[in-house]
């Protein structure tokens, strides 16, 4: 299964400029094989998915079929993310550290806490050809 990278910024982006599988490392030196053009209709399609189903509820609002806009609520946000790491560390123990799902669902919480399958690349000033983790 292959999932999506967005690629970000806070300006509008040439479609000359978008990524693809000849710009985007994976960063271990090898590039993303799958990393294809897909047509207009699945790219506004997966950009809404994102907007109205994978990042949290009320943060961004589309705009336009390719641009959303930030509403507010990040601290909020972070609390929540805090308190689920927190949630998780607590439920680990010396007795079943050795247990799947005990380490797995706080690993998942600190590094995936959209619960997505998306990566994110944030377009501008300082930032790399490296795909961020799913936050």
């Amino acid at each position: 299964m292959h999932s999506r990278i967005f690629q970000i910024s806070t300006e509008p982006i040439d479609k000359e400029n978008y990524l693809n599988e000849d710009t985007l490392q994976q960063g271990d030196g090898s590039f993303y094989d799958y990393c294809s053009e897909i047509d207009e209709e699945d790219r506004k399609e997966d950009i809404a998915n994102l907007v109205n189903h994978a990042l949290p509820k009320g943060m961004f609002e589309l705009i336009s079929d390719d641009t959303m806009r930030y509403n507010g609520g990040i601290e909020q946000w972070k609390e929540e993310y805090v308190a689920n790491i927190k949630k998780r560390a607590n439920a680990l123990t010396a007795d079943n550290m050795l247990e799947w799902g005990s380490t797995y669902y706080l690993k998942q919480a600190v590094e995936n806490p959209l619960d997505v399958a998306y990566h994110f690349y944030l377009d501008g000033d300082g930032c790399s050809l490296l795909p961020n983790s799913p936050l």
